[in-house]
């Protein structure tokens, strides 16, 4: 030791002055190290879905039931309709809280589901109601032929994916997804065009029935799937043919 090193002794209030501004040094290069790589990991991180559900919030809506491809009412509007899908609460789909209603006009009380322009409603309670005075039907016949195309895209229980989880899709979501199913929640299938255009549909076999258990080992991941693409009651359907493979 010369008598120009520096000697730090534990009971000291203070560090010698060039040790002391090694410490310091090194502190902020490590602080600023832990938040670039807190920055980067943000940064990469997908942004969760602008989605919402509004739990305990119960609102009532009228319009037309109609049952296929899958539950929803239409409510009349300026342009025609806005379709609201209907399930139950929890992991089930709407069979249960419809039992006893027949078609036509309905009174749904309910929590609103939304994502995007899609719109769903954990039903509470549904009851007859009177069609308004010269209300029309909403039905909307099936549009034929459709058109058959292959997308890479996701098979998603539609109430978690429409907003009562966040996320509600991916492998994050995969077990959830399919007890859904299980429970009578209707599948869909969702994907992107080559112009970033969201697209959302039903998914039904070739006799038209809601997929379910059928489609397990291809929920929450990436699929190539093949099929018709077409409308049923005002609702987009997705007529599946083939399920390519998954993609890693």
């Amino acid at each position: 030791m010369t008598p120009h090193d520096e000697f730090y002794v534990g009971y000291e209030p203070t560090l010698p002055p060039l040790m002391a501004r090694r410490v310091r040094a090194a502190v902020i290069g490590a602080a600023t190290a832990l938040l670039g790589v807190a920055l980067l990991l943000t940064a990469m991180q997908r942004p969760l879905a602008g989605s919402s559900f509004d739990y305990g919030q119960h609102r009532k809506w009228s319009g037309q039931l109609v049952r296929t491809p899958a539950p929803a009412v239409l409510v009349p509007s300026p342009n025609g309709h806005v379709r609201y899908w209907l399930v139950g609460r929890g992991k089930h789909g709407a069979d249960e809280v419809l039992r006893g209603i027949h078609d036509g006009w309905i009174e749904v009380v309910g929590a609103l589901v939304s994502r995007e322009d899609w719109r769903m409603i954990e039903a509470a309670s549904v009851s007859p109601a009177p069609a308004p005075d010269g209300a029309a039907s909403l039905v909307v016949e099936p549009d034929q032929p459709g058109r058959t195309l292959t997308v890479r895209g996701e098979i998603v229980d539609s109430k978690c994916f429409l907003g009562v989880m966040n996320p509600g899709e991916r492998t994050v979501h995969r077990d959830c997804a399919i007890r859904c199913l299980n429970g009578g929640v209707p599948p869909m299938l969702a994907w992107r065009d080559r112009d970033g255009r969201a697209g959302l549909a039903v998914l039904v076999d070739a006799r038209g029935r809601l997929l379910h258990e059928q489609v397990h080992h291809a929920v929450g991941r990436k699929v190539d799937v093949s099929g018709r693409l077409f409308q049923v009651n005002g609702q987009p359907v997705f007529q599946l043919a083939s399920i390519a493979g998954v993609v890693p």
